[in-house]
């Protein structure tokens, strides 16, 4: 039972209120999965066979269309954002911001969005996915993981003892 919850969190200051959220969504946790819910995602839940196929495109670094204003897209290398201007957009004028990628910053991204999966990256996958295997490309994952570390280990010194997967989400909500 939560009533009176909200007068319980306006009263605390900023600290305790992380940490009763973070108690809150530890309960949320538990009880997902006592109803047979899988945690598959840093944010999402769901029931087997059951997950977004949608977000899990993202986090696989898969391609996919934006079409419409605002959308943003991922074709062939290029990262795109349509314009928010209905008159450009109207006069073919789609893309607001295009940018190629390169193996390296594809690479990064497969690191970064596969992090945010329970089940994390697929060492075989990525090298699969990148043609090579080799001990370079065992140094890049290594150093995008170690850059990762780095900005986890200096969020949850700032975040006091937070050490869940939630924090994570702030974190990227915040970077």
């Amino acid at each position: 039972d939560t009533k009176g919850f909200e007068d319980f969190i306006a009263v605390i200051d900023g600290q305790q209120r992380l940490t009763t959220i973070y108690l809150i969504l530890r309960a949320l946790k538990e009880d997902l999965k006592k109803k047979g819910y899988i945690h598959y995602e840093i944010s999402n839940f769901s029931l087997k066979g059951y997950e977004s196929s949608h977000n899990l495109s993202y986090w696989n670094n898969e391609e996919y269309y934006g079409f419409g204003l605002g959308a943003s897209g991922y074709v062939d290398g290029f990262r795109y954002d349509n314009t928010r201007n209905l008159n450009k957009y109207l006069s073919g004028d789609y893309h607001n911001y295009e940018s190629l990628l390169g193996n390296d910053d594809k690479m990064y991204d497969e690191v970064m969005l596969g992090l945010r999966k329970t089940k994390g990256i697929n060492l075989k996958d990525f090298e699969n996915k990148y043609n090579f295997c080799n001990a370079y490309s065992h140094f890049l994952l290594i150093e995008h993981l170690f850059h990762f570390l780095l900005l986890y280990y200096f969020y949850m010194l700032l975040s006091l003892n937070l050490n869940n997967k939630h924090i994570f989400q702030s974190l990227l909500i915040a970077h």
